[in-house]
């Protein structure tokens, strides 16, 4: 049994059609086998605080604390606030597009499936910033601003993930990737 247009409006927006009709379509559609649709655009708001949050992150790295112009200056000097804002809110929206509220599971798909789905999604853009950074980490290294003992270690760890397992390579490399 298809999803019918009804159906999927409730299940992306359960409060559309109160909660009840949601479950309903919802139990319908895992009992066909067929998953919830993504609900990436259920909360437009947060989707605006958390650019907003990432704007002034970015604004941070891009080293406009000194800058001429006084918001400029203290929305970049201020921007680490933000990155607490934005792992907080990203992992709302995370849980609530993957929670399940049938009674059999709490999420939708497996473990593994979720992974997946994020690792397709991060790790390219990951290895992109890798490689802009390279000539970066090279020129540092034959200049003696990288060490020796954080350069060839970080060759390991950050192309998979695991500089921040390792204190002094959290900054190595790529330094928002220890994130």
């Amino acid at each position: 049994m298809p999803i019918t247009k009804a159906a999927n409006s409730a299940i992306g927006s359960p409060r559309v059609l109160g909660h009840h009709a949601g479950s309903a379509a919802l139990k319908a559609a895992t009992d066909t086998g067929q998953k919830r649709p993504a609900t990436a655009n259920a909360f437009p708001g947060l989707t605006s605080l958390r650019f907003v949050a990432a704007l002034l992150v970015l604004l941070g790295h891009c080293g406009f604390q000194s800058s001429t112009v006084p918001l400029l200056r203290s929305l970049a000097r201020d921007g680490y606030e933000a990155v607490g804002f934005f792992f907080v809110l990203s992992g709302f929206v995370l849980s609530y597009n993957y929670y399940s509220p049938s009674r059999e599971a709490l999420l939708r798909g497996s473990l593994l499936e979720y992974f997946r789905g994020r690792i397709a999604r991060v790790y390219p853009m990951y290895l992109l910033a890798l490689l802009v950074a390279w000539p970066h980490l090279i020129y540092g290294f034959r200049t003696g601003q990288v060490p020796a003992d954080i350069f060839w270690p970080s060759l390991a760890a950050v192309p998979v993930l695991m500089q921040s397992w390792f204190p002094t390579l959290t900054m190595a490399w790529n330094i928002p990737a220890w994130s």
